[in-house]
């Protein structure tokens, strides 16, 4: 037998699968926990992200009761600090327009997700003469309605 030969092939095989894992890989970047909210700071993701880790030990050690404590120590930090955040950052927007109504009432619409449409006229109106769909045909019996 020829072990060089051998050793030689497996060498290259190796390499060609290093090398095509190396090309062909593809990497995944994952968030934990990562800001929705303008609210949401590092520090808020950092103690969520503790809180997380310390609930996956007392699922791992049911019995230990110095994680348990830690554990709800950090729970009640997280929400505080969630609450108070939250608070601070609305209270910091309608500050910002409360001699304005009209951007309060942006702030208000766009927090309770109110969107604006783009057409208001009604698709479908029923006058004396029939239902009628048409849009300036629609405005047409709003003005006569109107100026009656």
């Amino acid at each position: 037998m020829n072990y060089e030969n051998d050793n030689q092939d497996y060498y290259c095989l190796e390499r060609f699968v290093s090398e095509q894992i190396e090309v062909n890989k593809i990497e995944k970047i994952k968030y934990l926990n990562r800001p929705k909210e303008d609210w949401i700071n590092k520090e808020i993701t950092d103690l969520i992200n503790l809180r997380n880790s310390l609930w996956r030990q007392i699922k791992l050690n049911p019995n230990d009761n110095t994680i348990r404590k830690h554990y709800s120590t950090v729970k009640k930090e997280v929400k505080t600090m969630i609450r108070t955040r939250k608070k601070n950052y609305y209270l910091s927007l309608f500050q910002n327009c409360s001699n304005n109504p009209k951007k309060t009432w942006e702030v208000v619409n766009s927090l309770s997700l109110n969107k604006t449409k783009e057409k208001c006229i009604p698709p479908k109106l029923i006058s004396t003469s029939g239902p009628v769909t048409e849009g300036n045909a629609i405005c047409e019996l709003f003005n006569n309605f109107l100026h009656r």
